[in-house]
């Protein structure tokens, strides 16, 4: 049976101290960053929430653990300090990243029939990838992306060339089924520490403090977005999945090279809970053959 989620505030569960800029490395005033624009608002949900839960599975080398963060809010709102105003937050983080991507993400939001290019996939997953950047440095020790890759984000405005993979799928829930059966996150997020074979050796007895790997999950509308990041190499590349009842993802990233005709078979409540847990399964393997347990 599956560990309940509990609520529980390790060492790390805290709200980082965010001294600079995370892309360009600027000093203070800095701004705050939403994590789910204003414009995006008006396809979520309706219902605003007073607080709202952040459910954390975290994969340690000696334990499995969950916890759950509470916060004050609706998670529309979310936003976080971490950004400078005038080069990142109301430069090339609006004005390249974000007005580029919105008319592509409106008719995938929507669930309209449309063809998506190799161009239009590169801006969305360079979209994804910058809100999952951000969205990490809401909590203390869940930060797993290398700064060179904030650098060649703000540098180059594409998502990191390696060891990331982003996914997207249209997705709808039953609403005749139990709420207990239905997906309906908006945000969701999985940071582990995998180790290399040589580290695993060393440290079988040793409890993570810190993570490099995660996996988090957008739904925004119909649209379902899977974004993977993990500096093991070659580890993104041999991950393949198929969802259970037939929904179809596509992996926008790394670039293909092919349109993609949106928007294929739909994804189910049961494609959306397996496609989120998935990833972590793969790891959950790769582990147990390391020897950790």
């Amino acid at each position: 049976m599956a560990k309940r989620p509990r609520s529980k505030r390790l060492a790390y569960i805290k709200t980082p101290d965010i001294t600079k800029c995370i892309f360009c490395g600027a000093m203070p005033p800095l701004t705050q960053e939403h994590i789910f624009p204003r414009w995006l608002h008006r396809y979520l949900p309706p219902v605003r929430a007073k607080r709202y839960h952040s459910v954390r599975g975290v994969r340690n080398p000696s334990e499995d653990d969950f916890h759950v963060i509470k916060r004050m809010g609706d998670i529309r709102d979310w936003k976080i300090r971490c950004v400078c105003e005038a080069r990142c937050n109301n430069g090339w983080m609006r004005k390249v990243v974000e007005d580029r991507a919105r008319p592509i993400l409106v008719p995938l939001i929507k669930g309209e029939v449309t063809r998506i290019t190799p161009d239009q996939q590169e801006i969305i997953a360079a979209w994804a990838a910058l809100k999952a950047m951000i969205a990490e440095w809401n909590i203390r020790g869940h930060v797993t992306t290398h700064h060179m890759q904030r650098r060649h984000m703000s540098q180059r405005h594409v998502a990191p060339d390696h060891g990331w993979s982003i996914w997207i799928g249209r997705f709808i829930s039953d609403p005749t089924k139990p709420v207990g059966q239905r997906y309906h996150p908006l945000w969701e997020s999985h940071p582990f520490l995998l180790l290399s074979d040589k580290l695993a050796a060393r440290r079988t007895n040793e409890k993570a403090t810190y993570f490099n790997s995660q996996s988090s999950t957008q739904v925004l509308g119909h649209l379902f977005i899977q974004t993977l990041r993990s500096p093991m190499p070659n580890l993104i590349p041999r991950w393949r999945f198929a969802p259970p009842d037939g929904g179809t993802l596509f992996r926008i990233w790394p670039r293909s090279q092919v349109s993609v005709a949106w928007p294929g078979q739909t994804m189910t409540d049961l494609d959306a809970i397996y496609t989120t847990n998935a990833f972590m399964k793969f790891v959950l393997q790769i582990q147990a053959q390391q020897g950790i347990s």
